[in-house]
């Protein structure tokens, strides 16, 4: 059929056959499904939609599409590294937290114990200076 010629001789456009993120071997090549154009055109579609001119709108509409696509993974992926981001500063800052707390509780023991060992050198009469100004 010759519509199917013409509309084959057209290219695809955007990715070469070696990196695209489809894994198709053969992407450049353009596809033409001349059984289903055979079809639709014995069940009376008209050939206008079959022309060149409609095929390169529909590849428009359709690299447009893909231009979306990419964009939008491009966005997902921007999305997921500053959810990653936020993530490391929450744990960061929860990190932060518990060495402040572990600081004060540390604090508060060796206080705890000076006035533990003042209370034995008092009781066994060995007092420092010191000593006498934790008991007022």
């Amino acid at each position: 059929m010759r519509v199917a010629k013409k509309l084959k001789t057209s290219t695809v456009s955007g990715y070469s056959n070696e990196s695209n993120p489809f894994g198709d071997a053969n992407l450049n090549e353009k596809f033409v499904w001349r059984k289903k154009i055979e079809k639709a055109v014995s069940t009376g579609v008209t050939l206008d939609e079959f022309t060149v001119k409609a095929e390169k709108r529909r590849q428009k509409e359709r690299m447009a599409e893909i231009e979306k696509v990419k964009k939008r993974r491009e966005e997902r992926a921007l999305e997921k590294a500053q959810r990653e981001e936020d993530m490391m500063l929450l744990e960061r800052e929860r990190g932060r937290a518990e060495a402040d707390d572990f600081e004060k509780k540390e604090e508060e023991f060796h206080f705890d114990e000076s006035k533990v060992k003042s209370k034995i050198r008092l009781c066994k009469g060995r007092m420092k200076p010191i000593d006498v100004l934790t008991t007022y």
